[in-house]
């Protein structure tokens, strides 16, 4: 029995496959157009014009951006990320596969972990109560309200599916003659070089705080942590962006222009990287889409097989300067740099989420959301996972097949049955928050009360149906690998086992 010493988190594999599909009902904009979700709500009316709130100061706090203390993001570019009007254009999903659902973020108020539950001391009448305190009574059409009122809703309530994964990120094995990562993508070949471009939003919303600390510095410490792990021999450029001007309408363009290759590709020096990044400070707008634009140039004098190329992209939030990003992502595989994409949404809310994660798919590449200093340099070791690939090749024998199958057997029957009682709780908690504002708050009428109840119900029982077809899927998928390990054995390989990676 042996194993590789490359650490393969939970996610990565399947996400850095490609894996992770945009949902069908976010749809790239325009280039020209600030990206919104696939949903109108032109045809809502109320008695008097009203954003919903963020929920007030004294009921439990979120667990996404909206529990970030004050500061930075007050200016006008903090409106075009939709932080004065929550999940008011989060998107209605609609679901094709497994992966569709554990691709639509959770709700802000629903754990982070694999529970099901909203986060502990909180309560949907509570909340409901707060989040739509201000809101006048809703008019027009049931169908088209519910329509909208049902996303916002998923936006505070949408359950954790994020544990569905594929069988590869509880173990796989990697054959040598092969010569590539059967998941990754990437060549086994010894002597590849390594080149890093890290892009960091400066953007002002990242002067905000999360436990006493600036966003800003977080991310500058878990920089500095992950490039000292990288190998000695990788090359190294950082690019920041919104960095100059002001997160004002006045300070837009001169923001929106500030995309700059701060240390250019280079043999590591991570000291001189972090003076560089001490001198940064949050500032202005986001241009996402030019950046990635740049980011992909930076890497023209490093083409060929024998680069591993990776551009990874911290944003806590989503294009505001008027680019098409989802393009600027599809325009890298028509390039020689065969880059690897990585996209860290740090403390993002789900409707940006949404759109981060689509820039991502439009790539070929990995999305990671990260709420905290801890998280963030657990999606950055995504980087030296990849650096520092090290298999140690050996026969492969029965006992390697054997356990592969036994824990693929294993966490896909867990996972269903967790998964099941997801849906359970979401279905629950929503059907209560609709009675709510039926019975309580008095906003909607009876028709749309049943027209939302129709889609809650609708929607439970789609994300049940694919969990059960997704079992079904699995269960013959780890029948197949079986098979084909079986027929290899003697082969010289390794396993890759996430677990003992931990």
């Amino acid at each position: 029995m042996h194993t590789s010493n490359i650490l393969m988190k939970p996610m990565t594999i399947l996400a850095l496959m490609g894996l992770i599909p945009g949902l069908v009902a976010c749809s790239a904009p325009a280039p020209t157009e600030h990206p919104k979700p696939s949903i109108s709500t032109s045809a809502i009316e109320a008695n008097t014009p009203s954003a919903s709130p963020s929920p007030a100061s004294e009921t439990p706090t979120p667990s996404a951006s909206a529990s970030i203390a004050d500061g930075g993001g007050d200016g006008d570019e903090a409106h075009q990320q939709g932080e004065d009007n929550p999940g008011e254009f989060h998107s209605l999903p609609v679901y094709n596969s497994m992966e569709d659902v554990a691709a639509y973020p959770k709700g802000i108020y629903v754990q982070a972990s694999d529970d099901y539950a909203l986060t502990d001391n909180q309560h949907i009448e509570t909340l409901t109560k707060s989040i739509f305190a201000n809101q006048q009574p809703y008019k027009g059409d049931p169908g088209k309200i519910a329509n909208t009122l049902f996303p916002k809703l998923l936006y505070y309530f949408s359950g954790n599916y994020a544990n569905f994964k594929s069988l590869h990120d509880y173990g796989y094995i990697i054959f040598k003659n092969d010569g590539t990562d059967p998941v990754t993508k990437t060549p086994l070949a010894g002597g590849t070089q390594v080149n890093l471009e890290l892009v960091l939003d400066a953007s002002g919303s990242m002067a905000k705080q999360i436990n006493g600390r600036s966003m800003m510095d977080i991310a500058k410490e878990s920089i500095t942590k992950t490039l000292q792990q990288l190998p000695p021999n990788a090359n190294v450029a950082l690019r920041v962006y919104g960095h100059k001007g002001n997160n004002k309408a006045s300070g837009k363009a001169e923001s929106c222009a500030s995309s700059d290759l701060i240390h250019p590709m280079a043999p590591l020096d991570a000291g001189a990287i972090q003076t560089q990044l001490a001198a940064i400070s949050p500032t202005g707008w986001t241009p996402l889409a030019e950046s990635i634009t740049r980011g992909a140039a930076d890497f023209d004098a490093h083409q060929g097989d024998g680069n591993l190329n990776i551009l990874y992209v911290i944003s806590d939030g989503i294009e505001t300067c008027d680019s098409d990003p989802i393009l600027a992502a599809t325009n890298l595989k028509q390039r020689n740099i065969k880059p690897v994409l990585g996209i860290i949404g740090f403390n993002v809310d789900p409707t940006q989420e949404l759109h981060l994660r689509e820039i991502a798919t439009a790539g070929d590449g990995h999305y990671a959301s990260a709420n905290d200093a801890d998280s963030l340099v657990k999606e950055l070791e995504q980087i030296h996972t990849l650096a520092n690939s090290k298999y140690d090749w050996q026969p492969i024998d029965g006992s390697d097949v054997d356990r592969v199958y036994a824990l693929h057997a294993r966490k896909r029957l867990y996972d269903s049955n967790d998964l099941i009682q997801v849906a359970t709780s979401q279905q629950e908690e929503i059907t209560s928050a609709i009675q709510i504002l039926t019975n309580d708050l008095k906003i909607i009428d009876r028709d749309t009360s049943k027209a939302l109840q129709d889609l809650n119900q609708q929607n439970a029982a789609r994300i049940r149906e694919l969990i059960s077809q997704a079992g079904d899927s699995l269960k013959q998928e780890a029948e197949q690998m079986r098979s084909t390990y079986t027929a290899r054995i003697g082969e010289e390989g390794a396993v890759i086992n996430p677990e003992l990676s931990e």
